[in-house]
């Protein structure tokens, strides 16, 4: 969700940065969120560690707008990937405490289990910027210590993909689910207001399956085929999160009788993914700018560094590339895919 529209005096100054960033990310293009700004002497030739949970498109397009911040702010930059491995994520945080790092930006892959390792960070003073998923038990928060957090809150954007889908299949039905890892703070959060909308407010969709791909696009297709093969033409709609386990599905699908008959709903605005959206079947997506949030997460991570220590939570839904779909709900459709322009 967006930030309150009231605030008190102790919310002012977070909401004031994040409008500042925002107004001066929507005056450039895309791929330049960070340009333009002036480099600040502490954060100048700063060492800062980019912490990525999977090896995954999504997060190389993230690492590429870290990339390109760290560039423009004359950061020394250390990419690291922890391969779905908690502990090995957790032993990359204190690596980058023990190696004087002045800043973490980082998408993990446990909420919950990273909190000892960020709390040992932030004691340490490091400045830590989580991106796309957040750090503790809930989404669309900065957790304490953190400067900050660049990503949807995953209720808001996960109710806007339900809506679309059970308004798609007519509000009933049986529907199959895709998540990557229930581990995973944004993946839970997403089932969890997914199915919460559809059992208070379409009580005759049917949740048939919930099955975790791992974030591997192979698991994603077999899955998908199983399902297929499981339920047939009684299965009206698939919530596959992340746009390549969707793009694997749509293809596979192409090999059953039930290609384009099946509703398939994603997150993500991955290029290819729209572009089937494009070609008039039934897909529908909540788009994301992996770009955006990790230019921004290493921006924030930047302003703290450089003294200013003001906790600050990005929505998705005001990059740059999310706006014009504001009239939409954030959701892509046949119907206004050309106003959103993918990142990756």
């Amino acid at each position: 969700m967006t930030v309150n529209d009231k605030h008190d005096t102790k919310e002012e100054t977070p909401v004031k940065i994040r409008s500042h960033l925002l107004k001066a990310a929507a005056a450039l293009p895309v791929l330049a969120l960070t340009a333009g700004l002036a480099h600040a002497a502490d954060s100048d030739g700063a060492l800062v560690y980019n912490l990525q949970p999977v090896v995954f498109p999504y997060m190389a397009a993230q690492t590429a707008g870290v990339e390109q911040g760290a560039k423009e702010h004359n950061i020394k930059l250390v990419n690291a990937n922890s391969n779905g491995s908690l502990e090995t994520q957790i032993s990359q945080v204190k690596a980058a405490v023990a190696a004087g790092a002045k800043g973490i930006v980082i998408q993990t892959n446990d909420s919950m289990g990273i909190i000892p390792a960020i709390k040992e960070a932030t004691d340490a003073g490091v400045c830590v910027a989580a991106a796309a998923v957040a750090i503790g038990p809930e989404t669309g928060k900065v957790y304490p210590g953190t400067k900050g957090l660049a990503a949807w809150d995953e209720n808001y954007s996960a109710s806007l993909l339900g809506e679309a889908i059970a308004k798609a299949i007519g509000g009933e039905g049986d529907v199959a689910i895709e998540v990557g890892l229930l581990t995973n703070g944004t993946s839970k959060a997403r089932l969890d207001s997914i199915q919460k909308l559809w059992k208070e407010k379409y009580p005759k969709i049917n949740v048939v399956a919930v099955e975790q791909h791992q974030f591997n696009i192979d698991k994603a297709r077999q899955i998908a085929l199983s399902l297929v093969t499981r339920y047939g033409d009684s299965l009206k709609a698939m919530y596959i999160e992340t746009n390549p386990g969707a793009i694997s599905v749509l293809q596979a699908l192409k090999t059953t009788p039930e290609n384009g008959k099946i509703v398939i709903g994603s997150i993500g605005g991955e290029k290819g993914y729209i572009d089937f959206i494009r070609q008039g079947l039934p897909v529908i997506d909540v788009p994301e700018a992996p770009l955006s949030e990790g230019a921004t997460a290493l921006k924030l991570v930047v302003d703290c560094i450089n003294g200013d220590k003001t906790p600050v939570f990005v929505p998705e839904q005001e990059f740059p590339a999310l706006v014009p779909l504001k009239g939409a709900n954030y959701v892509v459709t046949k119907d206004n895919v050309d106003d959103f322009k993918p990142e990756w």
